[in-house]
């Protein structure tokens, strides 16, 4: 029987000499360890010959026989250069061997941005990973963009998946996350890898004791931008203002305006403000997460349980999202026979809920569309009526009806990996995956009463319901071989893989209207009358071949040849197949003989080029299935004996041998190094991207046949992407202070070299045309303005709109771009930049003091234009903001709005932006803001020093959105919603959070 020991020892830092508190001690293969207290000692039992295992956070593991009463542990700081690991598709490699262009986000950076939404937790942090919130309401999920491209491909623990699937992914399950950017990373996944990968790999136990973690965060929210609102007497000043210049009897006389002034008569003339009426200080939001993770040497598991729940702004508690995240992570090594066997489980549940007239019509009510003056009750308490409908307490009541929604789904995956024993490097594996999902809508459309000064109930539309539910599934199947050895100098690694993914969708509907009452909100209440219903089924397959072999001399000279041959079932049979290849390359520098000087001096400890090109494959915008011709089903086309049947109509044209997928060429210069003993590193991107085979519809080429376009071909555009990405990071340390700071920043611009959807008359047109022509606003061409009209002289000698007839001092005054003596289609210009920011950066910080904490994140955009929307710009009636008041007068001549009117087309519409878009009301949306800032401190070197039981303790307070610096902030979050040609627009606003939590480890 071994004999049994008491080992004791400190633990010191090997770089400061520190005595390091919170080390993990672990009895390999037992369950039994302790943890080392504040002065770096610990103290453990054990058995001669056992292997005692340390760990600590930032340090790299080590472990000691047990073969004396007193053992000293020496640790070191992590390498984070070259050898780091880095997940790739279909695989993992090192810094020193990756030759694609590939940016990773471990769980650490997750933890410090404790956004609920994982997009959230990107933003600023992966130098070109573009992230677009579109505003901030519960449940709300970011657009991700990799280098400026469309969305791109999510894969999770291997499986590619929806952007659903990771939008609903619980940030603490994430060990590590992936952006695939180049061909040569991408290709191994074929025709729908073009706008890059987001590969995912959740966390996996460790062999050793159970660990219990649990969080707790709760944080108050509030929207970063309210602006102002004008009280009734502003308002009426400006109705009055409008009146003056329109030529009309004034609204108000000078004794009501007094009247409305000293609030003489508040129910005639009501002051009130709607934000105030209706909206909360602060709404709450809260987060759980329980997890376990630990193993023998046979299985090791991690599982989790995750729930957030998200309240609404309003004071009426009728908007909130929550979800439950659930997760099982099992794999167990017969090392015997060299096979490894996971079982992942996993589980997403999601509830929305919202008023039934939707957070876009609410919140432009509460801002825009109910002035100070509309009365919000009768002298009898009842909600009052009179006004257009949008009575801002009674779209929030929660007797408005409602629109839910529920989503849920659960994961299943089987895989299998083989180390074959008697061949050294030879695996072999396979994985199989089942998804199962459905959801369910409920739109109950229910008007709450409003009541007229006499007592009338104001007419309103009744009630209406629509009920909708889907159900979806995908299987996912893979098998792979790969060969990884090293002979002498010469090292290869070989993948081979084979996946086959398959998927089915069913959607149905139904409706019913004229609700006799809104007591039952059930289907059989309505009425039979005009009740409706509607389904359908879909259904697709891809499968796809890929290979990938490297060849490395001495890890010195890296050779990689990548691709992929993918079918894609939206195509003809004799378009179905394609393939994708790359070719990259990269070479370590500081292994050559001649830089060893510099490398032993720490000038340069690192320095690695990389070049890659390779071709991946677009399907966004072909039409599903489109090689096939068919006939499309026209419901209620004929009446046959006073009866509604359906008929048919022909489908489109088609061309089955032109339908197929866009190709990009992707060309690629890397850079990584590091200095200064490894403390300084950082990486250089260059990029560039070709795409070619847009399918087009010709147009004014042929008579349309049939009354029908012509049928999608190939044509010759082609578009170009270029830009760059540089990522830089430097840890330190000054005594017990650690700290690390980093950037990074990334460019990108794109033109299109050729537009065959561009007819000769813009394409001879060089102010107009996209051809050769970097981008630009998303509105596309408007008018060029000099600012607004002071003078009668500058009106008289100045053209004009054909149809302002009517010009004013205040109105907008156009520039004549051509010169021919008239504003009109052929004076507009291209201008500014998409809302999409071609220019995004990152600036983060991290300091550690013992027990203490801080970390914190700025982000920020370079130009990006938004225009106002138009309610912000028309009619008097609309003028409910405080910076509204900044129209022209003669005393304010270089004002933010032309005069006021009553009559959105006053001048013939010469100062809506919906008639003439002009680029008077574009506004630079740049921005830079504070995103996160954490402070934190463990109570494991204090309080809790001498509880073995208790591996961590820490509490923290975070903050998001704390501050930002934007041309736009007097107006609207640079962040707000907007539509997708660049106009700000309604919707629930960006939120400001201040949180407290706890994370705690047993």
């Amino acid at each position: 029987m071994a004999q049994q020991m008491q080992i004791s020892g400190t633990i010191k830092d090997g770089t400061t000499e520190e005595l390091i508190p919170g080390v993990s001690v672990l009895r390999k293969g037992t369950s039994t360890g302790t943890v080392s207290d504040i002065d770096g000692k610990y103290t453990i039992a054990a058995e001669q010959g056992d292997t005692l295992m340390f760990s600590y956070l930032g340090m790299q593991p080590i472990s000691r026989v047990a073969n004396a009463s007193v053992i000293d542990v020496i640790m070191q700081a992590e390498d984070i250069g070259l050898d780091e690991v880095v997940v790739i598709g279909y695989g993992t490699t090192t810094k020193a061997k990756m030759v694609g262009a590939v940016s990773s986000l471990g769980k650490e950076k997750l933890e410090e941005t404790p956004f609920y939404n994982v997009g959230s937790s990107l933003q600023g942090q992966v130098p070109g990973l573009v992230v677009q919130n579109n505003g901030g309401g519960p449940g709300s999920s970011p657009n991700i963009s990799i280098r400026g491209a469309g969305s791109p491909l999510y894969v999770i623990d291997g499986v590619i998946t929806t952007e659903q699937d990771f939008n609903t992914l619980n940030s603490n399950d994430i060990e590590t996350i992936s952006f695939l950017k180049d061909a040569a990373a991408t290709a191994v996944y074929g025709s729908k890898a073009g706008n890059g990968i987001v590969l995912v790999t959740t966390r996996r136990g460790q062999e050793g004791k159970i660990n219990v973690n649990y969080s707790y965060n709760y944080q108050m929210s509030q929207p970063t931008v309210l602006p102002g609102m004008l009280n009734s007497y502003e308002y009426a000043l400006i109705q009055n203002q409008a009146n003056a210049y329109d030529g009309t009897p004034a609204t108000y006389t000078s004794e009501q305006l007094e009247i409305i002034r000293n609030h003489g008569d508040l129910d005639t003339y009501p002051d009130n403000n709607w934000p105030d009426l209706t909206l909360k200080n602060f709404a709450p939001e809260q987060r759980h997460n329980l997890s376990l993770n630990g193993g023998s040497k046979r299985t090791n598991y991690f599982v989790s349980l995750g729930y957030a729940d998200q309240g609404g702004i309003l004071k009426e508690d009728v908007v909130n999202y929550n979800r439950l995240n659930i997760r099982s992570n099992v794999v167990s090594k017969f090392e015997e026979i060299g096979l490894e066997v996971g079982m992942n489980i996993n589980a997403s549940f999601e509830n929305y809920q919202e008023p039934s007239a939707g957070m876009y019509s609410i919140w432009r009510a509460v801002n825009q569309n109910t002035n100070p003056m509309y009365r919000a009750y009768n002298e009898d308490g009842t909600l009052a009526g009179g006004g257009n409908g949008d009575h801002p307490l009674a779209l929030t009541s929660p007797d408005a009806g409602y629109n839910k929604n529920r989503d849920k789904f659960i994961n299943t995956q089987l895989s299998l990996n083989w180390a074959v024993p008697q061949v050294e490097g030879l695996k072999f594996g396979a994985m199989a995956n089942y998804r199962n999902g459905d959801g369910w809508g409920k739109l109950w459309e229910k008007n709450v009463p409003l009541y007229m000064q006499d007592g009338s109930v104001m007419n309103q539309p009744p009630p209406q319901l629509t009920v909708a539910s889907y159900y979806n599934q995908r299987v996912y199947f893979e098998t792979s071989a790969n060969y990884q050895r090293t002979f002498g100098l010469h090292g290869v690694d070989a993948t081979f893989v084979y996946n086959l993914n398959t998927n089915r969708m069913e959607d149905m509907s139904a409706f019913r209207r004229g609700y006799l009452s809104g007591a039952v909100d059930q289907l059989f209440a309505g009425p039979a009358d005009g009740k409706d219903n509607n389904g359908t089924e879909a259904e697709g397959a891809n499968a796809g071949y890929v290979m990938r072999v490297k060849y490395d001399f001495n890890y010195k000279y890296i050779l990689e040849f990548s691709g992929r041959y993918d079918g894609n079932d939206n195509f003809a049979p004799e378009q179905r197949w394609g393939f994708f290849p790359a070719l990259s390359a990269a070479w370590n520098v500081t292994d050559e003989p001649f830089m060893k000087n510099l490398s032993n001096r720490n000038i340069v400890n690192d320095l690695k080029l990389r070049v890659s090109y390779g071709e991946t494959g677009i399907t966004q915008g072909v039409n599903r299935f489109g090689y096939i011709p068919v006939y499309n089903l026209e419901p209620n086309a004929y009446n046959i004996g006073g009866n509604l049947v359906n008929g048919y109509s022909e489908g489109d044209l088609v061309n089955p041998l032109e339908l197929t997928w866009y190709t990009r060429r992707s060309l690629n210069y890397g850079v990584d190094f590091s200095s200064l003993g490894g403390k300084l590193t950082g990486t250089f991107e260059y990029f560039y991207y070709r795409t070619t085979g847009f399918l087009v519809s010709p147009k004014d080429i042929y008579a349309l046949p049939l009354g029908k376009d012509l049928p999608q071909i190939k044509s010759n555009s082609a578009q170009r992407r270029a830009g760059f990405e540089l990522s830089m990071n430097y840890r330190g340390q000054l005594g017990a202070l650690k700290y690390e700071i980093g950037g990074n920043y990334s460019y990108f611009n794109q033109l299109w070299e050729q537009l065959d959807t561009e007819n000769e008359a813009t394409l001879m047109n060089p102010y107009i045309r996209e051809t050769h022509r970097t981008d630009y606003w998303g509105g596309g061409a408007v008018l060029v303005t000099e600012g607004l009209y002071q003078t009668e002289e500058e009106i008289l000698n100045n053209p004009r709109l054909l149809s302002s007839t009517a010009t004013q001092q205040g109105d907008i005054k156009y520039t004549d771009a051509n010169g021919d003596g008239k504003i009109d289609e052929q004076d507009k210009r291209t201008v500014g930049l998409p809302s999409l920011p071609h220019g995004t950066y990152g600036l983060n910080f991290s300091l550690k003091y013992k027990g203490w904490s801080m970390n914190g994140l700025f982000q920020g955009t370079g130009d990006r234009y938004l225009a106002f929307d138009n309610f912000m710009i028309v009619e008097a009636k609309r003028r409910t903001y405080q910076f509204q008041q900044d129209y022209w007068t003669e005393d304010n001549p270089n004002s933010l709005f032309p005069r006021v009117s009553h009559i959105e087309q006053i001048n013939g519409g010469n100062n809506s932006n919906a008639t003439y878009p002009s680029d008077y009301y574009l506004k630079n949306a740049k921005y830079f803001r504070l995103r996160n800032l954490q402070v934190g401190y463990d109570l494991k070197h204090s309080l809790l020093d001498g509880v073995d039981w208790v591996s961590n303790c820490r509490i923290f307070v975070n903050g998001t959105n704390l501050f930002t610096i934007s041309p736009v902030m007097d107006y609207f979050d640079p962040e707000q919603a907007e539509t997708g040609s660049g106009v700000q627009t309604y919707g629930y606003p960006v939120q400001r959070t201040f949180a407290v939590g706890l994370n705690v480890g047993f």
